[in-house]
């Protein structure tokens, strides 16, 4: 029993890391759209900061 519950908690923690994994990528790619939509402003002349 014992050692089913340490599998169980390891599987825990290895699925806990991959949904960490997969939101800090998540949060990568939200990055990279909003810099590159202030890039886009940037070229046409729009200061993001004008737009707040």
């Amino acid at each position: 029993v014992q050692t089913q519950h340490a599998i169980l908690e390891h599987a825990r923690a290895e699925a806990q890391a991959q949904r960490a994994e997969a939101a800090e990528q998540q949060a990568a790619i939200e990055r990279a759209k909003v810099e590159k939509l202030l890039e886009l402003l940037r070229q046409k002349g729009i200061n993001p900061n004008d737009l707040i």
